[in-house]
């Protein structure tokens, strides 16, 4: 799922720079920045595993739509599987 995730942040980036080029999306590109930043955050909870990352990356996705729905479940099936993992850890350490 990490490399959905890398691609939906690919996919992102490239929309911006596109949408920088045209003098008149220019303000648009500048919106959805901060954005970017926070989708990468979502980035980081794929090395840290930490939740509050996941959830700060979705709510950067939030703002590219179509292409966020990627985003949103690659994360989220992710830390379904780390919740998975957490579970079978607790049995196996009993």
């Amino acid at each position: 799922m990490k490399y959905l995730y890398t691609l939906t942040i690919l996919i992102q980036t490239f929309a911006i720079i596109i949408l920088y080029q045209d003098p008149n999306y220019q303000t648009l590109a500048l919106i959805f920045a901060p954005a970017i930043l926070l989708s990468l955050f979502g980035g980081l909870y794929f090395i840290f595993k930490n939740k509050w990352l996941a959830y700060t990356g979705m709510l950067g996705c939030v703002v590219f739509v179509p292409i966020s729905a990627l985003g949103v479940f690659a994360l989220r099936s992710e830390m379904d599987n780390e919740i998975k993992r957490d579970f079978l850890r607790s049995l196996r350490s009993e």
